[in-house]
């Protein structure tokens, strides 16, 4: 083994045992619970008798009254559908103008358009994931 991988493997070695219980079960956390974690975090942290420490603490009752994580998957699958139908929009009216020989400075534009439609599409996948 190379003096490298030696190094990388007892730099994996402390973290791994130095990661305190409370980081590694937030890093677990998924769905109404991370939501919940992460509220309750931005609250922690927020500055007394604030309006933002209030909005934060609404939408924290908001979570805890109706976020399911059943209701949490079907919201996610919705954005995905609706980032695909995006994604199909963009990519038909790209092959559309490239068949029809637009102009460079319109095809760059609805390329540009198809590639963020893509970014979002992938992004709403990572989130059903988390």
């Amino acid at each position: 083994m190379s003096s490298i991988t030696k190094l990388l493997s007892a730099i994996a070695v402390i973290a791994a045992v130095t990661q305190t219980p409370a980081a590694f079960a937030a890093t677990q956390l998924t769905g109404c619970a991370a939501k919940r974690d992460a509220l309750t975090t931005q609250i922690q942290q927020a500055p007394d008798n604030s309006a933002h420490k209030a909005r934060l603490e609404k939408a924290l009752d908001e979570v805890n009254a109706h976020c399911t994580d059943t209701s949490l998957d079907k919201q996610r699958n919705r954005k995905i559908i609706k980032a695909q139908v995006n994604v199909n929009e963009a990519e038909r009216a790209l092959h559309q103008a490239e068949s029809e020989h637009r102009s460079e400075e319109k095809i760059g534009k609805l390329r540009t358009k198809y590639e963020s439609a893509k970014a979002e599409l992938a992004e709403a996948e990572a989130a059903l994931k988390h």
